[in-house]
């Protein structure tokens, strides 16, 4: 299967197909299904004894082509076909779909199992205006793994769907105990690193396959079977792929290996994506044209190697990609094997759900501005090497492209650490990067790790051999148009000069050229609710702001400490402060949707009596994900992770730190929050007022702007689009339920 990570790009799905087919035959897996023997062919591979077909073609029929790994399974133990499902435990259809896979595995037996995939599939529409529900679908991911970790997934997830959707962060626990779990492994589990990186996969599969829409899918052999389709298809499409992975036991050795080059060498037809044996139809998507030649654009983009090469290559790459960690190190051998012929040139291409990644591509090319590019990448991605495959890995250690983490790179590298965190603080970089991720999507590139080599596009993880193949023929090419008497310095350019500066697309079903799909349009925001429903916002002696009293806009933000999206809300806070400047005062204050964040406010209003709430403030946002799991695991050890973190602000006094959280004044000033916060309407977090008028969610930096373009009276754009971190589409996101009742008169 082609690795990498990837965009929505259901045109892709039927490629992956046949790479997926050719990868498992030149494998060597096992078992065999059904074996009745085991043997060994000539060169030593595992085969049928009684068929004498390699075990490597017999299993890619039963798995699909699919890497399901260790995902939870029902059924037989010993397929013939795999059916993997993607779901998520908070999608109502999927729970309603259960029924319909039972019978299907109830019909077929032994010779089928179920797989289970988490994925968050298509967001719920939020109408302009309304919040938009807490997305708890990781949350339920996170503990249906650490309930399979005791054998208890598919009681856990039969508990949890009969909710319809309808469950909470405590209703999951509830869930846990029922079916008999030991809590404290269970609450252990669930935020451990091999279950977060087990949800991370499935979700990145998901992606990679292009299920980003309603769910539940199921994919057999290739074949996709979508929500709406259950009751009807899945049973054929069962069928179909046991009738072909029988065809596969019974094929002998030439045949399996006749059916793969002809998978390899068929072409898409008309309408359709890579036919295959198991491939399927398309819809009329557009098809790219595996043999279009490209020009893009080096610019100013990082580049190493050759000083006037015969062969260029660019590397469209992602830091959070975990491929594209693995190649980079690839890469760095073939170019020190091609030091004289071979130039690398980097270009971002930051992909939706790689939610650190925007900040590691905007430091990287910080880097760059103090001529350590090349160094910031190398560290990265040897960070997120170690971080994926270390062997003992600390669920407690940090992210290597947490913003801490990058500085502490940007230190040992010997960068400006003033200049560097100013960058990092004002997106500096942020347009760069989008502008290369721009360039991505005009050129279809989106997946990585992705390359375009003497303007031919491949992508994937390659072994250095075939790196190296690839070379030597361009290579080839480039001195073959020298002996034509073409100087050194222009081969590049001769060879690209006709180039394509788009993607090239196949034509389509009625012969005309296929238009490529255009890129999502970003969503508008809605509209501020009108002058006549602001509220009147009040402040109080002990609320923090930053900004002038007089500012003409004022932003009244109602957040928790333990709201993720809280957490993402303050990047855009600070993107707003500097587009801003004078114009704009954001004043903070508390709202609890989750009780375990009681202590975390009353710390920072106990702070702020000491004027170290920023600090403290900032810390608690950065150090969210140990906090979580501290403050859900027991107030003690909540109490103590504050501690750890309040002791590293300078000149604050823990001891009467701990005084004023324990006193009556702090407790009366978080209790009157709490009470604005229902008088005002506030409905979850976060909540923010703009001059009174009620915006709810984690919504994007643009549409923040637009509203208070709109409140200064402004016509011009203070805020573009580009400057939006890469968060996925859409905006809004954000902690707890719709609008409380009115709070009692």
């Amino acid at each position: 299967m082609r690795v990498g990570c990837d965009r929505q790009s259901w045109r892709r799905l039927g490629v992956l197909v046949l790479a997926a087919i050719v990868v498992a035959i030149a494998c060597r897996s096992d078992p065999t299904p059904r074996t009745r023997g085991r043997g060994e062919g000539a060169a030593g591979e595992p085969v049928n004894a009684t068929t004498g077909v390699p075990t490597a073609c017999t299993d890619e029929f039963r798995k699909g082509g699919l890497p399901i790994g260790d995902a939870p399974r029902k059924g037989s133990a010993d397929p013939l076909v795999a059916i993997v499902e993607f779901a998520n435990l908070e999608c109502p259809d999927c729970a309603k779909a259960a029924r319909a896979v039972d019978e299907v595995l109830a019909r077929f037996g032994d010779d089928v199992a179920l797989y289970f995939i988490h994925a968050e599939g298509q967001p719920p529409v939020v109408k302009p205006g309304e919040p938009a529900p807490q997305r708890l679908w990781r949350q339920a991911a996170q503990a249906s793994l650490a309930a399979a970790r005791q054998d208890k997934f598919w009681p856990f997830v039969e508990q949890v769907w009969a909710t319809n959707g309808k469950f909470t962060p405590q209703d999951l626990e509830s869930f846990a105990q029922r079916v008999g779990l030991d809590l404290n492994a269970y609450r252990s589990q669930q935020n451990s690193r091999d279950v977060l990186q087990q949800v991370d996969a499935g979700q990145g599969l998901a992606v990679e396959l292009g299920i980003t829409g309603p769910l539940p899918v199921f994919w057999v052999n290739g074949t996709l079977v979508q929500a709406a389709e259950v009751e009807a298809r899945l049973g054929q499409v069962v069928e179909q792929a046991l009738a072909e992975t029988r065809q596969a036991l019974l094929a002998p050795r030439a045949r399996c290996e006749m059916l793969a080059r002809q998978v390899v060498t068929r072409r898409p037809t008309t309408g359709r994506g890579a036919a295959g044996i198991t491939g399927r139809p398309f819809g009329g998507q557009p098809q790219e044209d595996p043999n279009a030649l490209y020009r893009i654009p080096i610019g100013d983009s990082p580049k190493r190697g050759a000083a006037e090469p015969l062969a260029t290559l660019f590397l469209f790459t992602d830091f959070q990609c975990p491929h594209c960690a693995r190649v980079a190190a690839t890469l760095d051998e073939l170019a020190r094997a091609y030091p004289d012929d071979l130039r690398l040139v980097f270009k971002n291409n930051v992909l939706p759900g790689h939610d650190k990644a925007q900040l590691a591509h905007e430091a990287a090319m910080a880097a760059a501005q103090q001529g350590k590019f090349w160094e910031m990448h190398d560290a990265l991605f040897a960070a997120m090497r170690e971080y994926y495959e270390s062997p003992n890995r600390d669920p407690a250690r940090p992210h290597p492209l947490d913003r801490p983490q990058l500085e502490a790179t940007a230190q040992r590298l010997g960068l400006d650490m003033d200049v560097f965190r100013k960058a990092l603080d004002n997106h500096a970089t942020a347009g760069v990067v989008q502008a290369d991720v721009e360039l991505a999507r005009r050129f279809a590139i989106s997946s990585t790790p992705t390359f375009v080599l003497n303007g031919r596009k491949f992508s994937g993880t390659l072994t250095l051999e075939q790196f190296k193949g690839r070379v030597e023929q361009a290579l080839a090419e480039a001195r073959k148009m020298m002996e034509t008497g073409v100087p050194r310095a222009q081969v590049y350019d001769r060879i690209v000069e006709r180039g394509a500066e788009r993607a090239v697309f196949l034509p389509g079903p009625a012969g005309d050229g296929a238009v490529p799909p255009r890129p999502a349009r970003a969503r508008e925001p809605p509209p501020l609710p009108p002058a006549s429903e602001a509220k009147d916002v009040q402040l109080e002696p002990w609320t923090p702001t930053r900004g002038p009293a007089g500012a003409k806009v004022t932003m009244v933000v109602f957040c928790e400490y333990l709201c993720p999206f809280c957490k993402r809300v303050q990047e855009t806070l600070k993107i707003l402060q500097q587009a801003f400047g004078n114009d704009l005062r954001i004043a903070f204050r508390h709202h609890i949707v989750h009780e375990q964040a009681t202590s975390l406010s009353l710390a920072s209003l106990a702070a702020a009596k000491q004027g170290k709430f920023e600090e403290l403030h900032a810390l608690f946002f950065e150090n969210q994900p140990e906090l979580q799991r501290a403050c859900y695991e027991t107030p003690e050890a909540c109490r103590a992770k504050i501690d750890e973190v309040a002791g590293r602000v300078a000149g604050l006094d823990l001891d009467r730190l701990h005084a004023d959280m324990d006193g009556a004044e702090v407790r009366r000033q978080l209790e009157a929050d709490k009470a604005a916060a229902r008088e005002y309407g506030a409905r979850g977090t976060p909540s923010l007022f703009l001059n009174g008028r009620l915006q709810v969610g984690a919504s994007p930096p643009s549409w923040f702007g637009k509203w208070i373009d709109e409140l200064l009276g402004r016509t011009t754009v203070t805020i573009p689009a580009s400057m939006d971190p890469q968060q996925g589409s859409g905006g809004g996101g954000g902690c707890g339920a719709p609008r409380p009742a009115p709070a009692p008169q």
